[in-house]
């Protein structure tokens, strides 16, 4: 065995396609073939091609970003394979292994990313290398270490005075505040951003890319916050942003956004007004709708998974309880495609939801399980959690009062465990009063 092929087999980051290793393979041999020869030719003859081989797969890896991950995975790996100092590489392998919710092979390749910045003394690339840190930590539940890497990279991008790094940062804090429940905060952060965007250049492309991203994220909490009017109007302030800057992604997104406001809304309604309530149904499909079309047209998959979950929700909510599980399905494929097991959980979660609607809760049971091994498997503590307490209803359904207690238990354990202490108190008080 050659030592390129012991590198691919042994080196875990490096599982290419076969058009790809023949690629890595044939410049390979041109280095080593000028090496045998003579030492001082390496830097001449295989040198541009291999530098041309690291431009062409970094091309081809960010024009399949977004509709075909394996083979951008697969380019990435070229470019690092033959370049280790490569860091967009690492960073972007970074950002699609989390896209798949391979969450702990993510981490990987962040921690690559910093080691190769702190290498090529990059400032930029250490605070970016963290933060991306403190979200692989945030997602898994692993919130000192989030906090901690947030924290680090903040201190970077004071360094270098790089504001646009410290307000993505204070924008990461404030999802961090909002899993947490602490909604107040969450919105001095994005007031915090708000106000140091209103200094910078407003033609300026990357500030207003950060500033749709900082008002989308401050809707979500205000949406949360049962603040609907306020969550739509920053939405849809978003999405004009995102339509100036050409951005079809957070489009797509912002109107997802908007029709589950949308659906949040029928609570309102829906004993006071029948006509309201369909309104509000025909406006959150119209935006399900158009988030989906705008998602399959630049192959957004991820962005198209969460449409059709959506779909199966206002579904539900309509008694189409057939449609909801014909859109469940078509999700679950799209997530099993992307591997993203937050997504899988996700989908089986809502089926034990129009399961126990339909009083079948043996599969309901079996349904809310499925997405717990989902979330344990990869980490995912605070949607298991999640999870669990949905299992605890599903068992008082069912009469299995003790069953209940103990998984609310231990659902309140995991909440705990990512600092939703608002949502564990919840579970402890059924407990306390004993609400099976």
């Amino acid at each position: 065995m050659g030592f390129l092929d012991f590198m691919l087999k042994v080196f875990g980051l490096i599982k290419l396609s076969p058009e790809a290793f023949r690629r890595v393979r044939r410049i390979w041999n041109a280095i080593a073939e000028a090496i045998s020869d003579d030492p001082a030719k390496l830097h001449n003859a295989p040198y541009h091609e291999t530098s041309d081989t690291i431009r062409n797969s970094l091309a081809e890896a960010n024009e399949a970003y977004y509709h075909n991950i394996v083979y951008s995975m697969s380019q990435y790996r070229i470019a690092l394979l033959l370049d280790p100092n490569c860091a967009i590489a690492a960073e972007h392998l970074g950002h699609l292994y989390t896209r798949q919710g391979r969450y702990s092979e993510a981490l990987n390749c962040y921690q690559l990313y910093r080691d190769i910045a702190v290498r090529t003394k990059s400032t930029v690339d250490t605070g970016n290398a963290e933060r991306f840190l403190g979200i692989s930590k945030r997602i898994t539940g692993d919130i000192k270490g989030a906090t901690q890497h947030f924290d680090t990279a903040l201190c970077h991008y004071n360094a270098i005075g790089y504001t646009l790094g410290k307000v993505a940062t204070y924008d990461e804090q404030g999802v961090l505040y909002r899993i947490c429940g602490r909604l107040s905060d969450a919105k001095s952060k994005y007031l915090s951003n708000l106000g140091i965007l209103e200094t910078l250049d407003e033609s300026d492309r990357d500030v207003k890319i950060r500033l749709a991203k900082t008002l989308s994220r401050f809707a979500t909490v205000e949406r949360l916050s049962m603040n609907f009017n306020s969550a739509m109007e920053k939405y849809q302030k978003s999405k004009l942003i995102a339509e100036d800057c050409g951005l079809e992604r957070q489009i797509a997104e912002d109107l997802l956004h908007l029709g589950m406001c949308k659906i949040a809304l029928t609570n309102e309604v829906q004993n006071r007004s029948v006509r309201a309530l369909l309104f509000l149904f025909d406006e959150a499909e119209n935006l399900f709708e158009e988030a989906l079309s705008r998602a399959r047209k630049i192959s957004a998959r991820e962005t198209e998974a969460k449409a059709l979950l959506n779909f199966a929700v206002l579904r539900r909510k309509e008694g189409d309880f057939v449609g909801a599980e014909r859109s469940l399905w078509s999700c679950l494929r799209r997530n099993k495609d992307l591997s993203s097991s937050e997504g899988i959980a996700a989908v089986f979660y809502e089926m034990s939801l129009i399961s126990c609607l339909m009083s079948d809760f043996e599969a309901a049971e079996q349904q809310i399980i499925r997405a717990i091994v989902e979330c344990e498997l990869n980490g995912i503590i605070g949607e298991k959690g999640k999870a669990l307490a949905h299992l605890g209803n599903v068992y008082t359904l069912s009469g299995q009062c003790d069953a209940a207690k103990k998984v609310w238990t231990e659902g309140a354990q995991d909440f705990d465990n990512v600092g939703q202490f608002s949502e564990s108190g919840k579970l402890r008080n059924l407990i306390d009063l004993g609400q099976c």
